[in-house]
């Protein structure tokens, strides 16, 4: 009779064990992912950091100019700049934008009077915040 009662204690201390063992594993598989896709967010937004673009001019008429310069700072090599027209992200970026370096945007429409032209970096295929923004003549 003793016997069973020791071996019945024994197998619920082993069940018990497990339960937190398993509750361990539950948790550290929801921590992990959590900081894994953390960190790889700030992986990609880091790429972000020091790039300093400005729109030196916007033209005007039926297709007009949008011109932007690149100053020094963020990474070394040659990024892509989206631009936004009225808040409108457009399909054609202007690519290739060394530091020090200028690009243009021609847009294929008139840009109507007041309406705000944003640009932002895209860096590795993923676009940062909006760096300068200007209201169009």
């Amino acid at each position: 009779m003793l016997n069973k009662k020791s071996q019945s204690q024994i197998i619920t201390t082993v069940l018990i064990i497990l339960l937190v063992l398993a509750a361990i594993v539950i948790v550290w598989q929801v921590v992990n992912n959590t900081v894994q896709s953390g960190a790889e967010q700030v992986k990609q937004q880091s790429n972000c950091l020091g790039i300093n673009l400005n729109i030196e001019s916007i033209g005007s008429g039926d297709t007009p100019a949008i011109k932007v310069k690149r100053e020094t700072g963020g990474p070394a090599g040659p990024i892509s700049v989206s631009v936004f027209i009225g808040g409108t992200i457009q399909s054609t970026k202007i690519t290739g934008l060394d530091r020090l370096g200028t690009g243009t945007y021609t847009h294929a429409a008139a840009i109507t009077t007041g309406t705000v032209v944003a640009i932002a970096p895209v860096v590795d295929n993923v676009q940062c915040d909006i760096l300068d923004s200007m209201v169009a003549p």
